[in-house]
């Protein structure tokens, strides 16, 4: 078994929720595509740029919800 260290565990982790972060975005702009075609460049730059998760899972939601 290969000894991880305390480094390689922080970086690890972090590839981890750079991981679940780029799927929240995506996930987002997935819904949005499906609900309203379209979606302008700007808005997907926007989103990519959010880097709260809790953000991002609201937005989630409510584009799911929205009339």
């Amino acid at each position: 078994m290969e000894y991880v260290t305390h480094i390689e565990r922080r970086g690890i982790q972090k590839g981890l929720e750079i991981g679940i972060l780029q799927h929240s975005q995506e996930a987002l702009v997935d819904v949005l595509d499906a609900r309203f075609k379209k979606i302008p460049g700007t808005l997907i730059k926007t989103i990519q740029a959010i880097k709260d998760k809790s953000l991002l899972s609201r937005l989630h939601r409510e584009a799911i919800f929205v009339e």
